[in-house]
């Protein structure tokens, strides 16, 4: 934290993050990315699966989905794209929730 508290953040920092919160049933699961701007989120459980788009600087309390907005179908497919490798990165995605359950047992 030295960085910071002098004034200077790292060089090389990262520009997003990867987030999910796993097991919330009845098919609440999600995972996404927050980047400087905009947090993605997808409901992997749903069938299909429902996807949230928020851009941070006009709508900061979240409000408005713009995934469904063709205009934001560039930055909805980055956002997927980086969150797929994301997801790649950490051990890859999550079982199907009725196979997460079937484990249990």
């Amino acid at each position: 934290l030295a960085p910071w508290v002098n004034g200077e953040g790292p060089k090389d920092w990262r520009k997003d993050f990867f987030c999910e919160h796993l097991q919330l049933p009845p098919k609440l699961s999600w995972e996404g990315v927050r980047s400087e701007r905009y947090i993605y989120a997808r409901y992997y459980d749903q069938n299909p699966a429902y996807e949230f788009l928020h851009d941070m600087q006009e709508d900061p309390q979240q409000l408005e989905n713009l995934a469904p907005d063709p205009k934001y179908a560039k930055r909805l497919g980055a956002m997927r794209e980086r969150c797929d490798a994301l997801v790649q990165q950490y051990g890859g995605p999550m079982p199907p929730l009725e196979e997460r359950k079937n484990r249990k047992n």
